[in-house]
């Protein structure tokens, strides 16, 4: 079996309890040159709700002042890795390039737990990533995995089912409805239900989006109340889920003790 495609038969971490009646887990992420006011519409639907989000960012945005000033305090950030991280000579530009675009997030308050892949980690690589402290990987995949688990790639190292992707104005109308039909999905499988929203920095259609995507959170936070689900991050979700491995990994030491 080729090294780069080890990852599709790792183990799947489900969201739900062992007794499956656990909820669903929600993570909204946002990416694009979003304009100040869109920024501020989505504070303003989050805040109250107490949701925190994530934004996707290329490593020569970790400086600009959107993510210096908001990014901290408001939201979590996904590095996006450059194509030659990912390319079957690139674990030498990873090994050597991460580290310092971690180190350069630190100088604004960001810390950096998830990278997010345009289709599949190499195997080879995976090492990399635990060194440096990242926790999950988020796959920029067109086909979302509506339902399904995190999956454990290597000891406290999880990649994420894809996101529903969502961009430009378009293809709204009906992808609101199919939106709606997997989030259904989700609460009903107990597994991760995760929305990608692309920003193109065009006032008109941004103004549009949101109105269009607040129906739709509207109904995450009707489900959020019954109850069926959860809004989290990626960070927050794998600390969560290494928190509550902990007392397991202690029952197991004192057994064999």
């Amino acid at each position: 079996m080729p090294r780069e495609s080890r990852a599709l038969t790792a183990p799947v971490v489900r969201t739900k309890s062992s007794n499956g009646s656990g909820p669903a887990v929600a993570m909204l992420s946002f990416s694009g040159p979003a304009s100040e006011t869109t920024r501020r519409r989505l504070a303003e639907i989050t805040a109250p709700r107490r949701w925190q989000s994530t934004w996707i960012v290329a490593p020569d945005e970790l400086g600009l002042e959107l993510f210096h000033i908001e990014g901290p305090r408001n939201c979590e950030i996904a590095l996006k890795a450059p194509n030659n991280w990912i390319l079957p000579s690139g674990r030498a530009a990873l090994s050597r390039e991460l580290p310092r675009v971690i180190s350069a997030g630190r100088e604004y308050g960001i810390t950096i737990t998830t990278l997010a892949v345009e289709g599949a980690i190499p195997s080879d690589r995976l090492d990399i990533l635990v060194k440096h402290g990242v926790q999950v990987v988020d796959r920029l995949d067109d086909a979302p995995a509506v339902g399904e688990g995190a999956r454990l790639l290597r000891h406290g190292l999880y990649e994420l089912p894809s996101a529903i992707r969502l961009a430009g104005d378009g293809l709204w109308l009906w992808r609101r409805r199919a939106v709606r039909r997997t989030l259904e999905s989700a609460v009903a499988s107990g597994g991760m239900w995760r929305l990608a929203v692309h920003f193109s920095g065009q006032e008109g259609e941004e103004r549009r989006t949101l109105a269009r995507l607040e129906g739709l959170l509207a109904r995450l936070a009707e489900n959020e109340a019954a109850g069926a689900v959860t809004v989290s991050t990626p960070r927050r979700w794998a600390e969560a889920i290494a928190a509550a491995r902990v007392p397991h990994r202690a029952r197991s030491i004192l057994r064999a003790a």
